[in-house]
């Protein structure tokens, strides 16, 4: 429902049909060959109430494996269980979050030490990693800083990330609900602290990063600081 002056407008989504094309081209180019994969891909779909997030996400977590046991325990997940109503479709993002490498789940997680709508620009993520220790090692790339470009890319190709081109350069930024999960799935280790929050925030004896934003602004990155420490 989107409100226009006095006028009140209902926005209608996308009819089936449309939403099912749209699923299919997160996937794969055309799946009509496999009648398995399609009767349990239309069951999923069933479970992403028309969220084109949620098609994007799980749509790249079946891609990476094209199997029906694959597609089954997607399907069969415990995670679906914990829809709180008809347009929850944080279970289905947190199920493509627990799907990824381990690699990209430190990654993603650690931008929960970010304000929500932040612009990350590639270079300056890429040195916060490093700072964080969080970088695997690979054999076949010598640069620290390549392994990082590749984590991102594979974050972009997850639908974790959109990469925006304008006028000031290239960034990358992070949906709100994909923010959100973030900050569930680092809670017991990341906290991040808006300055519009009162002082006196409780901080778990658990947290290991903490950072803090000074502006009111995602743009700004003046004020923005992040700490890390063991109590």
């Amino acid at each position: 429902m989107v409100k226009t002056g006095d006028k009140l407008f209902e926005l209608e989504g996308l009819k089936p049909e449309e939403y099912w094309s749209l699923f299919l081209a997160s996937v794969v180019d055309k799946i009509d060959h496999d009648l398995d994969l399609i009767k349990i891909g239309k069951k999923i779909v069933e479970k992403l109430k028309g969220s084109p997030l949620a098609a994007k996400t799980v749509g790249r977590l079946l891609r990476k494996n094209l199997t029906v046991e694959h597609w089954t325990r997607v399907l069969e997940s415990k995670e679906w269980e914990s829809q709180t109503s008809d347009h929850d479709i944080m279970p289905a993002l947190k199920l493509s979050y627990d799907y990824l490498p381990f690699n990209l789940q430190q990654c993603f997680s650690s931008c929960a030490l970010f304000p929500e709508d932040y612009k990350f620009d590639c270079e300056e993520l890429i040195h916060f990693w490093i700072g964080l220790d969080i970088l695997r090692p690979d054999k076949r790339i010598k640069r620290t800083e390549e392994i990082g470009l590749n984590n991102l890319n594979d974050l972009v190709n997850y639908g974790f990330f959109k990469k925006e081109i304008g006028d000031s350069g290239t960034h990358y930024v992070m949906h709100d609900l994909l923010h959100d999960l973030a900050l569930k799935v680092s809670s017991q280790e990341c906290l991040h602290i808006a300055f519009s929050i009162p002082r006196g925030v409780e901080i778990a004896p658990s947290v290991y990063h903490l950072s803090i934003s000074m502006s009111d602004s995602a743009d700004s990155k003046d004020g923005f600081v992040e700490e890390k420490f063991r109590r």
